[in-house]
């Protein structure tokens, strides 16, 4: 392939990031809600939350540093405890960055792959989140360019972000490969900024109408490699039911 470069989403197309979620939930839960509301109770209200102010950050609504303490602000009020929302975003994002964990042959597939392209990561999250990850999974053994919506105070699908991923890693959109699960975020940021996309459709589930047929679907980065060595032929899939994959990471 013609690609110099790839860049990758983070959470749930790398690691697997929702197992890091149900653990750092389950850890604020017992430490402070426990006494007042259900697990299930709770875990409603804070999705609730936390899909609404993500929206509100790719939209442009709210600044993503916003987000964090806001959300368990809003969590506090609503459930009506007495608790310090700074120290329970403090203990959340902690438990966000250590239960974080590649997904199988990930890490040894990007080692691969960066013998042949320059790997670039594109993450919308909290910085004390990412510090962690980045430390944790050793992150710079194989990554020439990690930025992070929080420090930059640009967030997926602004092309800015993608084009100083480009900027960086000396490269123009098409010679770069975008690799996500998000529709919303990874999918549309590649359209704002014209790079071709690779969807990472975990459940493969049905593309919506509302958007063109991607150039790849994988359903784990592993198959990765095979795609761009063009031992898998090209496999987009378009389907006529909408689906709510358009969610952002939750972090």
């Amino acid at each position: 392939m013609h690609y110099k470069a790839l860049l990758f989403d983070l959470d749930n197309t790398l690691i697997d990031f929702s197992f890091a979620e149900k653990q750092g939930l389950e850890k604020i839960y017992q430490l402070y809600f426990s006494q007042c509301i259900s697990s299930h109770e709770f875990e409603h209200c804070f999705r609730t939350i936390n899909k609404r102010l993500w929206h509100l950050v790719e939209q442009k609504h709210i600044a993503i540093d916003h987000l964090h303490p806001q959300r368990f602000q809003s969590l506090t009020q609503t459930i009506k405890v007495t608790v310090d929302a700074m120290e329970i975003a403090h203990t959340y994002a902690q438990a966000l960055g250590e239960y974080s964990h590649w997904y199988p042959n990930i890490k040894a597939t990007l080692l691969n792959l960066k013998k042949h392209y320059a790997i670039g990561i594109i993450t919308n999250g909290i910085t004390q989140v990412k510090q962690i990850q980045y430390a944790k999974l050793e992150i710079a053994t194989f990554c020439d360019s990690f930025l992070v919506s929080e420090i930059l105070g640009i967030s997926k699908p602004d092309k800015a972000i993608f084009n100083l991923a480009l900027q960086q890693l000396n490269v123009n959109a098409n010679e770069a490969l975008m690799i996500g699960d998000s529709l919303s975020s990874d999918y549309q940021g590649a359209i704002n900024a014209n790079l071709d996309f690779c969807w990472v459709n975990k459940p493969a589930q049905f593309l919506p109408l509302a958007y063109p047929a991607p150039k790849y679907m994988i359903q784990s980065v592993a198959e990765l490699p095979d795609i761009l060595t063009n031992q898998v032929k090209e496999h987009p899939l378009q389907g006529k039911i909408p689906i709510n994959t358009c969610e952002p990471a939750i972090v």
